[in-house]
């Protein structure tokens, strides 16, 4: 099932560049945030990941232009929607890659198989009309994040995975453990993230990392230009362009 999940969301065409609006709402302790409650309007180039973000006042983005990564796992804003859900995350810097479980078995014969044994999948049952599965990494739980997935039974399209992320407290660059529940429907034909919904509560003992963070993500008016300037990802530029600047 994992998969066919997987081969059938990766099956689609990613789109070069997408146009979105994040908006961000966070909350601690369940108080509201609201430094850290926002929307941004966002065009973002698939080829080396890069976009321009505005701030949105009024649906009309406004105000200074910046030049970020959309990424997961980051000190950054999660996105883009039509990320890769199945993607690992990046090595930490000067990490070196666990290797892979082994066995002091002899070898009678090699064997090729399609796929990637980078989880162990257990059928926890259909909720909700869809197939639920609980992943368990086998190996490095810091790069293969996904926790849970629900598949639709008829398609094989991911509807929704529960997966680790890290919550970054800005400026320090310290980071607590953040749980990150996906949501996800089809866009154009091409399964987009909707929603995110995560919190800091990742364990029993979510004291030890810290104040207690809730936030949702909500991806909107998502759509996918045949062509962005190239000025846009080029952030030198973006005084000079000033006029040109796009108001979503």
């Amino acid at each position: 099932m994992l998969a066919r999940a997987r081969a059938t969301f990766r099956a689609h065409e990613r789109p070069r560049f997408v146009e979105y609006t994040i908006a961000r709402r966070e909350f601690m302790y369940d108080i509201p945030d609201f430094e850290n409650t926002y929307s941004l309007r966002i065009w973002y180039r698939a080829t080396d990941r890069a976009a321009l973000s505005r701030r949105l006042d009024r649906k009309r983005a406004t105000g200074a232009l910046h030049f970020i990564h959309p990424a997961f796992n980051e000190a950054v804003d999660p996105g883009p929607p039509t990320a890769d859900i199945f993607e690992p995350a990046p090595e930490p810097a000067g990490a070196t890659p666990e290797p892979a479980p082994s066995a002091p078995l002899r070898t009678i014969a090699t064997i090729a198989i399609a796929g990637e044994l980078d989880y162990h999948a257990r059928f926890a049952g259909i909720e909700e009309g869809a197939y639920h599965l609980e992943l368990t990494a086998y190996r490095d739980p810091e790069r293969n994040r996904l926790r849970d997935i629900w598949i639709d039974p008829l398609t094989f399209e991911t509807r929704r995975v529960r997966a680790n992320d890290r919550l970054f407290l800005l400026p320090s660059g310290m980071w607590v453990p953040d749980l990150f529940d996906v949501y996800l429907e089809m866009k154009d034909g091409l399964p987009v993230i909707r929603r995110i919904e995560s919190t800091t509560d990742v364990d029993s003992a979510a004291a030890l990392h810290g104040p207690h963070f809730r936030a949702e993500y909500r991806f909107e008016d998502v759509v996918f230009p045949g062509l962005l300037p190239n000025w846009y990802f080029e952030p030198k530029t973006y005084r000079r362009h000033a006029d040109e600047a796009p108001a979503g």
